[in-house]
C-alpha cells in the first residue's frame, strides 16, 4: 500500500493542532470556568445564618464536560478572616473528613449530567453550614476545582468573592 506523502502530512498537522488546542505553550488548558457568587454580601452574625454561595461552571471547551450537583465536596472552599483561615464546623468535618471503615461504601446522593460546549450549570453551597462565619469582619472567598480525570485536567480557580458579617446587634441592616 503506497502513503501518500500529503496525507502523512495532514495527519500529522491535525494531530499537532488538537494537542496545541489542549495546551497552551505547553500546559494543560482548563475545560471549565469556576465563577461564584451570593447575593449575601452583608449580614448579621447569628447562629442561624444561611449564605448560600452559588458556584457556576461554564464549558468552555469544544466537547461535553461532566457536572456532578449537588456536591459541594468536590470543590475545595478557602475562606478568610483578615488572611487567616476560617475553621470549618462539626458538620463539614463529619461529611468531608470523615474516615471510611474498611466495609464501608463511600455514599453520595447527588446528581450527575453533561455540560454541554458553551453552557453553564450551578450549584449552591450551604456556606454557613461549613465554616464558622460568626465573627464579625469581611470574608473572603474562594473556590478551586481539582482536578478530576487525566494527567491534562488542572487545578481551576475561581473568582473571590466578599461577604462582610457585621455584630449582632448592628442596626445597619435587617435580619433575614
Amino acid at each position: 500500500m503506497k502513503k501518500h506523502p500529503y496525507a502523512v502530512f495532514l495527519v500529522g498537522v491535525l494531530l499537532v493542532g488538537s494537542a496545541d488546542a489542549a495546551h497552551q505553550n505547553g500546559k494543560p488548558k482548563p475545560d471549565r470556568l469556576l465563577t461564584i457568587s451570593t447575593e449575601d454580601t452583608t449580614v448579621k452574625a447569628r447562629s442561624d445564618m444561611a449564605i448560600g454561595v452559588t458556584v457556576e461552571e461554564k464549558n468552555i471547551s469544544r466537547h461535553k464536560i461532566n457536572f456532578t450537583s449537588p456536591d459541594p465536596g468536590r470543590y475545595e472552599m478557602t475562606v478568610l478572616l483578615d488572611g487567616h483561615p476560617v475553621p470549618t464546623t462539626d458538620f463539614y468535618q463529619q461529611t468531608f473528613n470523615r474516615k471510611l471503615g474498611p466495609n464501608e461504601p463511600r455514599t453520595w446522593s447527588g446528581g450527575w449530567k453533561w455540560i454541554k460546549p458553551g453552557k453553564s450549570e450551578a450549584s449552591v453551597v450551604p456556606l454557613a453550614m461549613y465554616f464558622h462565619l460568626d465573627t464579625p469582619g469581611k470574608y473572603e472567598v474562594t473556590v478551586t476545582l481539582g482536578p478530576m480525570r487525566g494527567p491534562d485536567d488542572v487545578n481551576i480557580k475561581s473568582n473571590t468573592i466578599y461577604i462582610t458579617v457585621l455584630p449582632s446587634d448592628d442596626p445597619a441592616i435587617k435580619q433575614k
